[in-house]
């Protein structure tokens, strides 16, 4: 098993990167200027840039494999990695059982799907592919759907094979993860609640991109569906995190993606595990 993993009671929580890239602070975050930023340089690269993992989340609960989001997959781009993290695992895509999907971006649904001659086939065979109804109603709107190509390579054949399942709003997936609706990044966006043996856990998807926005929470990116609403949710995702003293897993925060939200001298700050 690979080093880096925590449990939360009886879930073991492997987080696994497709890979990263890097932007402009200002470009991610449109209303912010460079001097913003100064404040949060440990959190850039060297010459100034948001770096951004693209992450997933391998969890085995009860000898049961269940994986939390896909990467942006091996159609070119940024990613590619994660096949070959799975395989270090020791998992194979065949054992995965489930892959809850945090909402419907590209980089979050890649490995949804390999190329076989020229034709997307599922990955992930024997596993149930859980997403919100709203995301999938959304994204599925002819209009939205010819400007997400990503929809149509990486969901369409899941629901062509009979594998997609659609909850509405928070709802119950095993024993100990839970779906929490938090849309703002997209309408539908989930994050997912770990919940075992007293101890609690969060991935949050995109509720979050960067430890910056625990100081920031209003700093809302371009690519937000929603920014105010995407603030809000933020606001009181942060909150509770604090009140129940979940353990985080932000997909998009430097690998391997882990930590705590914590208060310093009266402000919330982000700790890496």
């Amino acid at each position: 098993m690979l080093t880096s993993h925590f449990t939360v009671g009886a879930v073991t929580i492997i987080p696994l990167s497709d890979g990263d890239f890097a932007l402009p602070a200002t470009r991610v975050f449109s209303s912010t200027r460079e001097e913003d930023w100064s404040p949060y340089r440990e959190f850039l690269t060297a010459d100034g840039q948001l770096p951004l993992n693209i992450g997933a989340f391998l969890l085995n609960e009860a000898g049961e494999w269940t994986l939390v989001d896909t990467g942006y997959g091996g159609r070119g781009g940024p990613g590619g990695k994660l096949p070959g993290e799975i395989e270090k695992v020791g998992v194979r895509p065949e054992q995965i059982r489930r892959v809850i999907i945090t909402h419907l971006h590209s980089d979050h649904i890649g490995w949804n799907t390999v190329d076989r001659d020229g034709r997307a086939e599922v990955l992930f065979k024997n596993a149930r592919h859980i997403l919100q109804r709203r995301e999938w109603e959304y994204y599925t709107q002819p209009d939205v759907l010819a400007q997400n190509p990503a929809v149509e390579t990486c969901m369409k054949p899941v629901e062509a094979a009979g594998l997609l399942e659609l909850i509405d709003g928070d709802a119950v997936i095993t024993t100990s993860v839970s779906a929490l609706l938090t849309p703002g990044h997209t309408p539908g966006h989930q994050s997912l609640l770990i919940n075992s043996g007293n101890e609690k856990a969060i991935i949050t998807g995109d509720v979050t991109h960067t430890p910056v926005q625990i100081a920031q929470p209003e700093w809302s990116p371009t690519f937000d569906h929603d920014p105010e609403e995407s603030a809000r949710t933020r606001l009181a995702l942060f909150a509770r995190i604090e009140q129940e003293g979940l353990r985080v897993c932000a997909g998009h925060y430097r690998y391997p993606s882990i930590g705590n939200i914590v208060r310093v001298e009266g402000k919330r700050v982000w700790t890496w595990l």
